[in-house]
């Protein structure tokens, strides 16, 4: 049966009651880690402990890699077959320009370009090579 919205209603006309809920609602949706990315980078080849804070998509799907952005880090990965692993292609890791790394994305123009912010500078890479292009301060 439909129901009149009040002021303070947001929701629709209709009750849950109305509505055809598939069986498979959030409610019995359980999300599930895809994968874990390692806290050590093979390509750095020390122990030093990495924390990665975000991981950007490719939105382009151009290459199906991603960016890990972490405390003084960024690197770059990519999946393999069928998105069955993921590998470390690049790993910078530099105390003094990537320090307090806030945030970071894929240049929608660029497939090959990433841009990555802290407090003071805003940094444009080359991504697969992780080749820094442009900085601007």
């Amino acid at each position: 049966a439909s129901t009149m919205n009040s002021d303070n209603d947001i929701g629709s006309d209709y009750n849950d009651e109305d509505l055809n809920m598939n069986p498979l609602s959030g409610k019995n949706l359980k999300l599930q880690p895809f994968f874990t990315l390692p806290t050590t980078s093979r390509i750095l080849g020390n122990n030093k402990q990495l924390s990665t804070h975000t991981v950007l998509w490719d939105g382009l799907d151009v290459g199906s890699h991603i960016m890990s952005l972490g405390e003084n880090c960024i690197q770059f990965w990519t999946f393999g077959d069928k998105f069955s692993s993921v590998t470390e292609e690049q790993c910078i890791y530099d105390e003094k320009r990537l320090h307090q790394l806030t945030s970071g994305c894929w240049d929608p123009h660029y497939p090959n370009r990433f841009i990555s912010v802290n407090s003071n500078t805003i940094r444009v890479w080359q991504a697969k090579d992780l080749k820094e292009i442009q900085t601007i301060e």
